[in-house]
């Protein structure tokens, strides 16, 4: 799985560079910087890892019950965040 996944985020950061390619620091998209986009992604496939590694071997169950903890926490400092003047 690890090796697969690895592949894919290769995969994944090929999009975003090749999206960026078209631009430069001065004229990009959305005012925004490449690695902005790759820390995103990058942060996100870690988030993944995480949680196929975790609810490996697990029942279905388990798996829902982790889930909705893990949108629970999520929710939780979405709004702890908004609540202090900060957005995501």
């Amino acid at each position: 799985m690890n090796q697969r996944m690895n592949e894919l985020l290769g995969h994944a950061m090929g999009v975003i560079t090749e999206f960026w390619e078209n631009y430069d620091d001065e004229h990009a998209p959305f005012g925004q910087r490449m690695e902005t986009y790759l820390d995103y992604a990058s942060t996100q496939f870690d988030k993944r890892m995480k949680v196929l590694e975790r609810d490996r071997g697990k029942s279905v169950d388990e798996i829902v019950k982790a889930a909705v903890a893990d949108l629970a926490e999520d929710e939780m400092a979405h709004a702890s965040t908004a609540h202090n003047g900060n957005s995501r």
